[in-house]
């Protein structure tokens, strides 16, 4: 191979190379899905955030219905269908304390909520204040939250002495 062979060489090799860097190196950003949201009082409040909370609530303060909603969700992840979380009383001394249950068949009157995997859906049936704190609350303590950080920003409160 004769040194002008080689020059052109190294050209087709050079265009070839400066030709696939762009697109070698060029990356596509896909447009990230926004997770679900509501407005709630003229804020936008994420789905995922109150849902956390409420669950949080149910660990501290009601750890049967916590854990029996736990094991709904998981029950109707794999039977893919609709699956109750009911509740019956259990009668110690003169206090009244709440057993929860999953069932595949809606108990009726005992039934507290459903969980529907496929649907991503927790269904409030005669969920109560004996339950824990409804999910609105916890809607209603992020707007709030949100709308104290806009004004304390708006009024420059961080600057006060």
């Amino acid at each position: 191979m004769n040194s002008s062979n080689i020059k052109k060489l190294f050209y087709i090799l050079a265009v070839l190379i400066m030709g696939c860097v762009p697109a070698c190196t060029t990356t596509t950003t896909l447009p990230l899905e926004e997770p679900p949201t509501f407005y709630h009082d003229g804020v936008k409040v994420p789905k995922g955030i109150v849902r956390n909370a409420w669950f949080e609530h149910l660990a501290e303060n009601n750890i049967g219905l916590y854990s029996a909603t736990i094991r709904a969700v998981i029950a109707s992840k794999n039977l893919d269908k609709e699956i109750f979380v009911g509740k019956k009383p259990l009668i110690e001394g003169i206090n009244v304390n709440y057993g929860y249950y999953i069932a595949s068949k809606n108990p009726n009157g005992e039934n507290v909520l459903s969980v529907v995997w496929s649907d991503r859906e927790i269904k409030f049936d005669h969920y109560n204040d004996s339950d824990g704190k409804p999910m609105a609350f916890f809607a209603d303590q992020y707007t709030v939250q949100r709308k104290t950080t806009r004004l304390h920003r708006e009024l420059e409160l961080g600057k006060f002495n």
